[in-house]
């Protein structure tokens, strides 16, 4: 599991990535997010780490989703995959709608058999 810190460097190296992409200045960002520049400049650089609030904020105001800045894995499921939420995601969508019944189908199939079930699924 990787450490705070790095997570916090890879957010903060994220952030500053996406503010540069949408061409927002330091001084912009600080400003009409209510941090002061030296804040948004130590977590740019990761020697502060946002709190989930803070991230969401930031995330509206540079029209990112959440998952621009850290995407989730499976690896806490035991999978030796890297494929995240996210690319799983994009993989359904590109599948036929009767692909996607066959995968929603497996899916609820595998959680009843591990006795598990969703109501109203």
């Amino acid at each position: 599991m990787p450490s705070s810190s790095e997570i916090d460097r890879k957010i903060g190296s994220r952030l500053r990535e996406r503010r540069e992409a949408i061409g927002i200045s330091l001084e912009e960002l600080a400003a009409v997010s209510g941090l002061a520049v030296a804040e948004v400049l130590q977590y740019e650089c990761g020697a502060k780490g946002l709190t989930a609030a803070q991230l969401c904020h930031l995330a509206d105001l540079l029209e990112a989703p959440l998952t621009y800045f850290h995407r989730p894995t499976f690896t806490h499921l035991g999978l030796s995959t890297s494929l995240t939420s996210g690319d799983l995601l994009e993989v359904f969508g590109r599948l036929s709608p009767a692909g996607r019944q066959k995968v929603a189908a497996l899916a609820l199939e595998l959680e009843r058999a591990q006795g598990r079930h969703t109501p109203g699924i």
